[in-house]
């Protein structure tokens, strides 16, 4: 191939199931193998690779910006109102509300995550994927949105980020704190323009 045909393109890499340890995700009985995932010096990347689930494991209902497409390799799965196994592929768009899941026989996915393409939201790994120990459910935050690529500030077009400890009331005290901040700016200076006239008709 032509150095004019490959100019500027990223090449292919490849990585095999065995140099990847498992590693803990965050819902009970649920380990992954990330073999590729977004990290600082490479924020798009998708997160893909496998999820294995230990009979009884499950997860809640919970919401996402981002896109994702799953494959069932093993098991049977019942997620939502439906049982799925081997051979169904699952697709995600984004956003969604990820349907509770739980499996009685165990079982082992292919899962791939990646940039949404309607909202820009991206999936995240570090503390998902890889968490040195499980939270409860109870404390993890089921709304949160996808990191969005580019944003300055959580609040940047009216999302957050996902690895962002914000929440709905969080944003709204936030949101009334700069208000109201203006607003008391604004009276100490108009207070000190009167003060000042009034200095001046003393004179």
């Amino acid at each position: 191939m032509s150095d004019t045909v490959t100019t500027g393109h990223q090449p292919m890499e490849a990585v095999h199931i065995d140099d990847r340890p498992w590693a803990t995700l965050r819902w009970p009985g649920q380990w992954s193998k990330m073999l590729f995932h977004p990290r600082p010096e490479r924020a798009t990347e998708p997160n893909a690779g496998l999820v294995r689930y230990e009979p009884g494991s499950h997860h809640p209902l919970h919401k996402h910006d981002f896109a994702q497409v799953w494959y069932i390799l093993e098991g049977q799965f019942q997620i939502g109102e439906g049982t799925y196994g081997p051979g169904t592929m699952l697709f995600y768009p984004d956003p969604h509300w990820e349907a509770p899941l739980s499996t009685s026989t165990g079982g082992l996915m292919l899962f791939v995550q990646y940039q949404g393409p309607t909202t820009g939201g991206g999936p995240i790994y570090a503390g998902r994927f890889n968490m040195a120990a499980r939270k409860s459910i109870a404390a993890e935050n089921l709304e949160r949105c996808a990191f969005v690529y580019g944003a300055q500030h959580p609040l940047q077009r009216g999302r957050r980020g996902e690895g962002s400890s914000l929440d709905d009331v969080t944003t709204v005290v936030l949101g009334l704190t700069v208000i109201w901040g203006i607003r008391i700016r604004s009276a100490v200076i108009a207070t000190k323009v009167r003060n000042a006239r009034r200095a001046q008709r003393q004179r």
